[in-house]
C-alpha cells in the first residue's frame, strides 16, 4: 500500500509519474542509457484538503480566494483522478456524530472482505482471479451488469460522468460491491453505489435507478 497524504501539495511531475504504474502496474527506469522495467502493483490511498487552509466551504474560517481554490483544485489532475477507483468527500463531522458509534466494526468488515474474495476465487468465469487483477476483456465478461445496471452505466457515460477508462474502473468497483453484498450479478444498485463512491459532490443523484 502506498499512502500519499496532502496529495495536492505534491509536484505536478510527481503526480504525473503515478499514472503509468497505476495503469500498467509496472515502472520503467532509465539510467545511463539503459532501461529496466520493474513490477509495481500497489494499492494507492491518498488524502488531501479541499484547499490550502483546509476550511473550504466554511465561510467564517476559509481565507482562500476563488483563484486560490481553483488553483488548488487543478493540482489533482483529471488523468490521475480518472485512474482512482473511489473518490470520497468527507465533510467535517459534528461533535455529536463523533461521539456516536455506528456501522460495522473492523472484525466484521474483515469477514465481509474475506467472504467476497472467496466468491471471486470460486467463480469459474473468473478463473480463480480477483477483480483487481482481471484484464479489460475478462472484466467485461465477469462484471457484465444486468439490463437496469447497463442502462444506468450508459446514462452516466452519456452524461459525461465517466470516461471510457472510468467506466471500466467503475465496473471493477461495482463487481466488488456485488461480491460483498452476495449478489449473483452486478445490478443497478451496485452500479449506483460505485458511482456514488467515484463521482464527487453527489453527481450521480441525478440518475434515477
Amino acid at each position: 500500500m502506498l499512502f500519499l497524504d496532502e496529495l495536492s501539495e505534491l509536484s505536478r511531475s510527481a503526480l504525473k509519474a503515478l499514472r503509468e504504474p497505476l495503469e500498467e502496474h509496472s515502472v520503467i527506469i532509465v539510467r545511463g542509457g539503459r532501461c529496466s522495467t520493474h513490477p509495481a502493483r500497489f494499492l494507492l490511498l491518498a488524502a488531501t484538503n479541499p484547499c490550502r487552509c483546509g476550511h473550504a466551504g466554511e465561510s467564517d474560517r476559509c481565507r482562500c480566494s476563488d483563484s486560490d481554490l481553483a488553483r488548488y483544485a487543478r493540482k489533482g489532475s483529471g488523468p490521475l483522478l480518472d485512474r482512482l477507483d473511489l473518490r470520497v468527500e468527507l465533510p467535517p463531522a459534528p461533535i455529536q456524530r463523533l461521539r456516536e458509534r455506528g456501522g460495522i466494526n473492523s472484525a466484521r468488515a474483515r469477514e465481509l472482505v474475506h467472504e467476497a474474495r472467496e466468491r471471486q476465487v470460486a467463480c469459474s468465469l473468473r478463473g480463480g482471479a480477483r477483480n483487481a487483477v482481471h484484464s479489460e476483456r475478462a472484466l467485461r465478461s465477469v462484471a457484465r451488469p444486468d439490463a437496469r445496471g447497463q442502462e444506468l452505466l450508459e446514462r452516466a457515460l452519456a452524461g459525461g460522468m465517466l470516461s471510457a477508462r472510468g467506466a471500466l474502473r467503475l465496473l471493477r468497483a461495482a463487481s466488488t460491491i456485488a461480491d460483498v453484498s452476495a449478489c449473483e450479478r452486478v445490478g443497478a444498485d451496485n452500479i449506483a453505489s460505485a458511482l456514488a463512491l467515484r463521482c464527487a459532490h453527489g453527481a450521480p443523484a441525478a440518475l434515477a435507478i
